[in-house]
């Protein structure tokens, strides 16, 4: 599967990345995994309802969470990344 960062996701990895630069390498696994199979079931993937109605989100860890939506061409739309505080 494609991904897609969106300029919101680009902005939010970096920060994330700072912040926690030990995560580097689980989110590119958890990304690579996600590639594979959307719905693995370490990803936990999800549906959202509410104001993010009709986007999903997976674990990078139990902490920390990555929104996305599938999009019509097949490819996935990476949105946001961060706790789920903050994404949520």
């Amino acid at each position: 599967m494609n991904i897609v960062f969106s300029v919101s996701f680009k902005r939010s990895l970096r920060s994330f990345f700072r912040k926690h630069p030990e995560l580097r390498e689980t989110f590119e696994n958890k990304a690579k995994l996600f590639a594979e199979n959307p719905f693995h079931p370490s990803l936990k993937t999800h549906n959202l309802g509410g104001t993010l109605d009709g986007m999903r989100s997976f674990s990078i860890t139990h902490d920390y969470r990555v929104i996305f939506e599938f999009m019509p061409d097949g490819s996935a739309l990476f949105s946001h990344v961060g706790t789920h505080d903050e994404v949520y």
